[in-house]
Order: C-alpha cells, then sequence, then structure tokens
C-alpha cells in the first residue's frame, strides 16, 4: 500500500468536496434547475473518477475488486453531459429528447468491450488488473485513446458552441453580467488543453517509455481543480455561473435581409425616445421589452439598431447607460452616492462589467473621469 502524500491529500480534498457541493448545486435554488442537474452529474462522476485513482493507489481494490475499471466507462459519460450542460446553458426552452440517446452509444460499445472483465470473479479480476500494469509499456491503448479522443470532441463542441452563445446574446440581452460569465468558456477551453496535452504525452510514450512520469497525478489534480472552480462557483454565486439561455431565432436577426423602409421610427428618434424615458436603467431590460414599448417587431428593431448604429443591442443599451453615469458623476444631487450605487441605478448590476466598460466607452476609469471636474 502506498503512502499517502501531498498530492494524495490534493484529490482526496477534491474528491470529498465533489460528494458534498453536487445536492448543494441542485438543491440550494430552483435557479436555472436543468442546468444545476446537469452540473450536479458531472461533479458526481468526476468524484467518482478521483475516488477510482485513490482506489487504485492506497490498493483498496484488493478489499473491493468489483470497482476495478468502472472509471473506464465514467469518461463516455462525462463528455455527453458537458455537452448538455452547453446546450442547456444557451438554448432557452432547450429539451431532453429521445435523439438524445445517441449521445450514449460510445458508452454502450465501451460497456461490451469490458463486459467480459466485469463478470469476472473478484480475484480473478485481481489478478487482470494486477498483471496489466506489471507488463504496461509504450504499447497502445486504444480503449484508453478513444476516451480522450472522445472528451476533446466534446469539449471542442461544447466550447464552439458557448463561444457563438457569447457572441450573440448581446442580440437579445442588455444585463451586463452576461459577459462576466465569460470565465466558463475560458475554462472549457482549458479542459480542451488538458485532454490534447494528454493525448500528446501520450503518443510520445509510444515513441520512447523514457518519457513516462506519474501523470495520474496531473490528470486527478486537474480534476480536483475543475471541482474547485465549477462546483464553488456554482453553489455560492450561481448569478455569475450559470449563463442565460437565448432564444434560438434571435441568432439569425441581424443577418436578415428585410428593408427598413416600411419601420415607423428612425434610429434618431429610437435614440431620443431612449434619452426621455431611460427604459436602460432596468438592468434586465431585453430586445423584446423595448420592442413591444415602441411597438414594432423584435427583429426590426435589431436590424435597426444593427445597421444605422454598427452595435448590437448590448452595446447599444450600455452606451446610454454609460452617458447617463458621466451625467450623474459630477451632479452634486448624487454626491451622497457612492460609485457603485450610481452605476446599479444607471442599469449595471455588475461592478466589474461597469469598470469595464466605462474604460472602453471613455478611456478613463470612473474615478479619472470624475477628476477631471475637480
Amino acid at each position: 500500500m502506498n503512502d499517502q502524500n501531498i498530492w494524495t491529500l490534493i484529490i482526496t480534498w477534491g474528491t470529498i468536496q465533489s460528494f458534498i457541493l453536487a445536492p448543494i448545486v441542485v438543491f440550494k435554488s430552483e435557479y436555472k434547475q436543468p442546468q444545476k442537474i446537469v452540473l450536479s452529474l458531472i461533479l458526481l462522476l468526476i468524484g467518482f473518477q478521483s475516488f477510482s485513482f485513490l482506489h487504485s493507489y492506497f490498493d483498496w481494490h484488493l478489499k473491493s475488486p468489483h470497482l476495478i475499471w468502472l472509471n473506464s466507462l465514467i469518461w463516455f459519460l462525462i463528455g455527453p453531459l458537458l455537452f448538455l450542460f452547453e446546450r442547456f446553458s444557451t438554448v432557452k426552452g432547450y429539451k431532453l429528447r429521445s435523439i438524445h440517446a445517441l449521445h450514449l452509444i460510445p458508452f454502450l460499445i465501451a460497456l461490451t468491450y469490458m463486459w467480459d472483465f466485469f463478470t469476472l470473479g473478484g480475484e480473478t479480476k485481481i489478478r487482470v488488473f494486477e498483471s496489466f500494469y506489471a507488463n504496461y509499456s509504450g504499447s497502445p491503448d486504444l480503449f484508453f485513446y478513444t476516451y480522450i479522443i472522445f472528451e476533446l470532441t466534446y469539449g471542442s463542441i461544447s466550447y464552439y458552441n458557448f463561444k457563438k452563445y457569447f457572441s450573440e446574446v448581446g442580440k437579445e440581452y442588455s444585463r451586463d453580467s452576461i459577459y462576466t460569465q465569460k470565465w466558463v468558456l475560458n475554462f472549457i477551453l482549458l479542459f480542451n488543453i488538458f485532454w490534447a496535452i494528454t493525448l500528446i504525452y501520450h503518443l510520445l510514450l509510444l515513441v520512447s517509455f523514457e518519457f513516462f512520469f506519474p501523470y495520474d497525478y496531473v490528470t486527478y489534480i486537474f480534476l480536483t481543480l475543475f471541482i474547485q472552480t465549477f462546483g464553488f462557483a456554482s453553489a455560492l454565486n450561481p448569478d455569475s455561473f450559470f449563463v442565460t439561455p437565448v432564444n434560438k431565432e434571435i441568432e439569425n436577426i441581424s443577418s436578415s435581409s428585410s428593408e427598413l423602409s416600411d419601420l415607423k421610427i428612425t434610429v434618431s428618434e429610437l435614440e431620443e425616445y431612449m434619452r426621455n424615458e431611460k427604459p436602460f436603467l432596468n438592468p434586465e431590460l431585453r430586445i423584446n421589452d423595448l420592442s413591444r414599448m415602441i411597438d414594432i417587431p423584435t427583429h426590426k428593431l435589431s436590424q435597426l439598431i444593427n445597421k444605422e448604429t454598427g452595435k448590437n443591442f448590448f452595446e447599444f443599451i450600455n452606451d446610454f447607460r454609460i452617458k447617463e453615469v458621466k451625467k450623474r458623476l459630477p451632479d452634486p444631487s448624487y454626491s451622497n452616492l457612492t460609485l457603485n450605487a450610481i452605476a446599479r441605478d444607471c442599469g449595471f448590476n455588475s461592478s466589474a462589467s461597469f469598470y469595464r466598460v466605462f474604460k472602453q466607452s471613455t478611456g478613463l476609469t470612473p474615478k479619472q473621469f470624475l477628476n477631471t471636474f475637480s
């Protein structure tokens, strides 16, 4: 039996956290429940993966041999679940359908491939398991390479769809906190980079086994990081984690070729309405809301904003919010309010997003802008 070390302590901590955080994510509130259920399942499966490493490392397989290599099947479930997490996150009203069962085909093939092993007796499983690693060298393990490519495929699809989402979401929503959720995109990119490095490393082993080092530590430390990031972020601050789905029809709004000549409003009149009525003060303002206020179809409004201003809805609304902030900052009647309070009153519900948008718009931080009036 191997001794505990700093790496196994970290992995043990991550394993325990995954089983604690998974139910917390689901039951903390009803907010965006499908996303939370899928993420909870991912956390549980990753927790089982980490446990499987400890199960082998500490020779627990000698007492519970029927758990040997069950984790090999789990990888074929994590990829599809990551894909479903992305779909529930980015597409409004996304529903599970019978066709989604096709995502289980690789899992079922893997189960069939390993079925003979799973039906062996406990002692025989131990002998096969120990013999496999005693004779392990740089020979290709096609099963292993298959699930690495499988993870890369699903990770890449999820990354592409999330990236597309963040380029489209500004057509429907003006809520600035949506853009603080881009870290999810970056973390999935990291997920893909990790699996790409894993694939390259094991291909190098085919060239020479001299490249060998305990890569399992890297794998399960990464999974612990995944648990820490996704688990705690989703449990402690769901507003900054779970993204807001968009209507699929919104994606094609700006590419429509219909004419603007039949509109009852010009862009100048729209801007005048924005200055007078100030609908942008509502941090949850959507393009559907504004279209109802001025009584024109949503797709026409989106076209008007896109073609006449060169901006999407999010950028258009935030321009007015920034102008309102700039008007209020030097006004003595607002001197009793903090900078963040003024930003919130002007429609920003994320301080980080407000500072970023203000700097992009003016080239100054809010405090630097205020100092110009001193």
